[in-house]
């Protein structure tokens, strides 16, 4: 295997496993530090060379790219694990991008991923884009754990940005998500959770308020959907996302829809 770290001096800091991975034991690229690349954008990337899910890429410590700035964290054919802080954040004008992809998708309790910026929101995407459309690769299985935060806020002026949770199997998102609009002005952005075959949202928070503007939208888009008192689709300790399989029709609790709607709006559609 070989790597390749790209420091040309044009904003562009780049971490690629250029073949792919048999990588076994642990990530085969791995953050345990910082990386900062104001305004530009930070790339850590590899590959798995079989089909089997293995552990390929992880962003610990903290990797930056504010003020517009870009951060995708990709695991083709692997996991892409999130355990530190992916900060996009702008003190001016709209916050950066952030995306994390790869067959599977998680975000442990510790991790932080921040696209907030003074004059918008800028996008956070995990797992997928917003109703798995466009080019960005969608993970089969997603996990937020309890914890864990994703952030697409205006902190000054201005509309929410766009956070999404995405997986074409299951997704598991128990973590706090927030859109919200500026204090000073704007709307609030959108917020997607969404796994086709099974969901669990026990626990989640989300958050798309807006002070001086309209509340924004909470969307959950699976095949099917079923709203009741419990919740299904995995478990997660912390380290390893397993989906139970013994359903395949989302089901959505009651009581966090109820809990939602004081800060956002929800859309449910299959």
């Amino acid at each position: 295997e070989t790597f390749a770290l790209d420091l040309h001096g044009d904003g562009l800091l780049s971490l690629e496993i250029t073949r792919p991975s048999q990588h076994r034991g642990g990530p085969a690229a791995a953050n345990t530090g910082t990386i900062a690349a104001e305004g530009g954008t930070v790339l850590i990337t590899a590959e798995a060379a079989g089909a089997l899910v293995q552990s390929l890429v992880e962003a610990g410590g903290t990797v930056a790219a504010r003020e517009g700035g870009r951060i995708a964290v990709s695991a083709t054919g692997g996991e892409a694990r999130v355990t530190g802080t992916l900060d996009a954040r702008a003190s001016a004008g709209r916050g950066g991008d952030i995306s994390v992809t790869g067959r599977q998708v998680v975000a442990t309790p510790t991790a932080r991923l921040d696209a907030s910026g003074a004059s918008g929101g800028g996008r956070v995407r995990a797992g997928g884009d917003v109703r798995g459309s466009g080019t960005l690769p969608r993970a089969e299985r997603t996990a937020i754990a309890p914890g864990a935060e994703l952030r697409a806020d205006a902190t000054v002026a201005g509309p929410g940005g766009t956070v999404v949770v995405w997986a074409d199997g299951s997704a598991f998102v128990h973590g706090h998500l927030s859109a919200r609009g500026g204090p000073g002005g704007g709307d609030g952005g959108l917020i997607e959770t969404s796994g086709l075959r099974s969901i669990s949202l026990a626990g989640i928070s989300v958050d798309t308020a807006a002070p001086a503007g309209r509340t924004g939208m909470w969307l959950i888009d699976p095949v099917d959907l079923t709203i009741g008192a419990l919740t299904e689709g995995g478990t997660f300790d912390g380290t390893s996302f397993t989906p139970d399989g013994t359903t395949t029709t989302p089901i959505v609790s009651a009581e966090a829809i109820g809990t939602a709607l004081g800060v956002t709006n929800i859309t449910l559609t299959t």
